[in-house]
This record gives C-alpha cells, sequence and structure tokens, in this order.
C-alpha cells in the first residue's frame, strides 16, 4: 500500500517538490520548508555566483594552502587540488576592477605564489611560515569585567547613532573568525528611526521597546560558498561568532544591542523584512538586534556558575 502511495504522489507532484519533501515529517512550519528551499536552491547552484562568493570561495581554497604552509612538515604536492581551485580563481578575479586593491585578494595571491615557489624546494630547508608574536594589551579581568557587565535594554533614548558608530560595530563583526575563513557575514540596517521600527515588527520578540529605536541590524550569511547539505548548520555559527564581536563593541560605545531570535518567523515576514533591507534570497537571515543609547540599564540576569557549564576529564 505504501508503495502505490508513493507511486501516486511521485506522479502527481513535481520531482522537484517530491525531494524536498522526502523524509520530512508530516507538519513543517512554512518558515522551515522555505529555508530547505533556500538550501536545495543553493545547492543546485540556482543563484549567481558573482565576485563576493567567489572571494568566499577564494579564502576558502587559501585558507587551506595557508594551513599547510604553516606546518612544520609541509610537503610539496599536498592540496593540490585547493591550489587549483584557487589559482582559477585568482585569474578571474584579478580582472575585476572593483578588486585592484583588496587586502584579500592580495592575500590569496600571496598563498599561491608561496605554494608554487615551495613545490620546487627541498622541504628540509623551508622554514613554516608565521607571524611576530604580539604582545596583547589589557587583562583577563578587564574582559571578564565587560562581558560580564553588557546587557541590553528595551529602553533606549531618542537620540541617533551616528554611520561611525555603526561602521565600528561592524568592524568589530569583521574581525570574528570564520569557518574556512570565508568571511560570509553580512549586515542589513537602518539608522531611520521609523524604518528600524518597520524592520523590527518583522522580528517575534520586538516587544515592550520605547518609542525610539534609533538603529535596526539584521546578521546575515550569504550561503553561496557552502556545501549543502553537511555544512547546513556552519553557516548560522559563523554568523553568530560575528554577531558576539559586535554586540561586544556595540556596548564598549555605550550602545545596547537587544538581540531578537528569526528562528519563528512566518514566510510573510521572511518576505516582508527583505523587501524592507533589500536582503537577497541567498542571504540566510540570522538574528537582529535593536540598537540604541540606553535610556536606564536593565538588571542583568544571573549567569550559570563555571562547575555548571564547564567539565574537565
Amino acid at each position: 500500500m505504501k508503495k502505490i502511495l508513493i507511486s501516486i504522489i511521485r506522479k502527481v507532484i513535481p520531482t522537484r517538490v517530491y525531494r524536498m519533501i522526502k523524509g520530512l515529517p508530516y507538519l513543517v512550519p512554512d518558515g522551515y520548508r522555505t529555508r530547505i528551499q533556500r538550501y536545495e536552491d543553493i545547492a543546485h547552484r540556482k543563484h549567481k555566483f558573482c565576485n563576493d562568493a567567489k572571494m568566499a570561495r577564494l579564502r576558502l581554497y587559501c585558507h587551506i594552502l595557508d594551513k599547510g604552509l604553516h606546518r612544520d612538515d609541509w610537503e610539496p604536492g599536498h592540496s593540490v587540488n585547493s591550489y587549483r581551485e584557487a589559482k582559477t580563481l585568482v585569474e578571474q578575479l584579478d580582472l575585476a576592477v572593483e578588486l585592484k586593491d583588496n587586502s584579500c585578494l592580495v592575500w590569496a595571491k600571496e598563498i599561491v605564489h608561496e605554494y608554487e615557489t615551495r613545490q620546487q624546494l627541498d622541504p628540509k630547508k623551508i622554514n613554516p611560515l608565521y607571524a611576530k608574536q604580539h604582545v596583547r594589551s589589557g587583562s583577563p579581568e578587564v574582559l571578564l569585567e565587560l562581558l560580564q557587565t553588557r546587557t541590553s535594554t528595551r529602553s533606549l533614548k531618542n537620540e541617533a547613532i551616528s554611520k561611525d558608530v555603526i561602521k565600528q560595530i561592524a568592524l568589530a563583526a569583521a574581525e570574528a573568525p570564520s569557518s574556512c575563513n570565508r568571511q560570509t557575514i553580512r549586515i542589513f540596517s537602518t539608522i531611520d528611526n521609523a524604518e528600524s521600527l518597520e524592520v523590527l515588527k518583522c522580528f517575534r520578540g520586538f516587544t515592550g521597546f520605547s518609542e525610539h529605536i534609533p538603529c535596526a541590524l539584521v546578521f546575515c550569511v550569504d550561503l553561496r560558498p557552502y556545501t549543502f547539505p553537511g555544512e547546513i548548520f556552519v553557516p548560522t555559527v559563523d554568523a553568530s561568532l560575528a554577531t558576539e564581536n559586535a554586540v561586544l563593541m556595540a556596548s564598549v560605545l555605550g550602545v545596547s544591542a537587544t538581540l531578537l531570535s528569526w528562528g519563528s518567523s512566518t514566510v510573510e515576514e521572511n518576505n516582508r523584512l527583505r523587501n524592507l533591507l533589500n536582503i537577497p534570497e541567498y542571504y540566510e537571515i540570522v538574528v537582529g538586534a535593536a540598537c540604541g543609547y540606553p535610556a536606564r540599564e536593565a538588571i542583568r540576569p544571573k549567569r550559570k556558575s563555571v562547575d555548571d557549564i564547564l567539565f574537565i576529564k
């Protein structure tokens, strides 16, 4: 009976739709179906692979080469497939006028050149790549105080946030680690109070805020450089690392960044937010943030103790 039912379903619905629903629970929220379809479109390369996505792939392949070049036991011939991919991308991107002075492209070309040069040398006479050790200022106590006092508030002043402040927050996000150095984070934002309100209304958690919201940030990640389904959770991790950096920088600048979950969004909310900020479909929306200068500090919830979260064998 089951085989007959499946046969009928295969004849009635398109193959593409069948692949999407095969193996899924009977009841899947619209938002989940939309996300699955987005991943499937990426897997089938339905979106144009522009220079941004190519640069992310180039950083990935050069990261693989770079890891080898830092090893004491480096040998010629390793990671040749990554080298070929990187070489091809360098040749393509080197023709793009807008990337002429791009620091990541310059770095990638240096890595490719180093890899090529080493192929002709005696591995025993090659020193691994290394940087000068940084003398880092500050102390664990200062960093811990920052972490322990950072909080968010829903009571914000009617005071504008400058573009320079937003750029500093974005700079901190850009410095976050990412899987294979892909650096796929993209922050869509507005510093207009009325627009911020419309943007943040798309998030279910946008409740209890004051009337003025000077800035809305939406943290997204470019899905095109990832491989699906194997890396289905990796983009979210990359975006989360960047978001953590951003909210810490906001705190240092005196800005409260209250994070708003996107996990329970509907198809309608998804479409509305993308239209408001012109977010392409190949960007995964991960989390939003309502930003402003606090009118008053919120009482910070207590955190679990180290003993509750750390296990040392």
